[in-house]
């Protein structure tokens, strides 16, 4: 829920994010992901055949959730904190 009592992502949407994930890891390599929220494509992505997998997230509550719940040591997975448009130049 956002700060508006609104819905950003549910547990509903976990089959469309398993899809998701099996479309763009179906290469392998390298992935990127852009925003965490509740972690359903992510954990999805986790699941393939993939060389790493880069997570950028903003929202300081949403990453330090993240790295409790130990993102932040799985292997092959870096995390950075901050805007894509200001962590992707580095």
């Amino acid at each position: 829920m956002d700060e508006e009592s609104n819905a950003v992502m549910m547990e509903w949407e976990n089959p469309l994010m398993a899809v998701h994930a099996k479309v763009v890891c179906s290469g392998g390599g390298d992935i990127l992901h852009i925003g965490f929220g509740m972690g359903l494509v992510d954990t999805a992505i986790r699941s393939h055949d993939i060389s790493s997998h880069t997570i950028i997230e903003a929202h300081p509550d949403v990453y330090a959730r993240m790295l409790a719940k130990g993102w932040g040591e799985m292997p092959s997975v870096r995390v950075l904190f901050g805007r894509w448009q200001d962590v992707l130049p580095d």
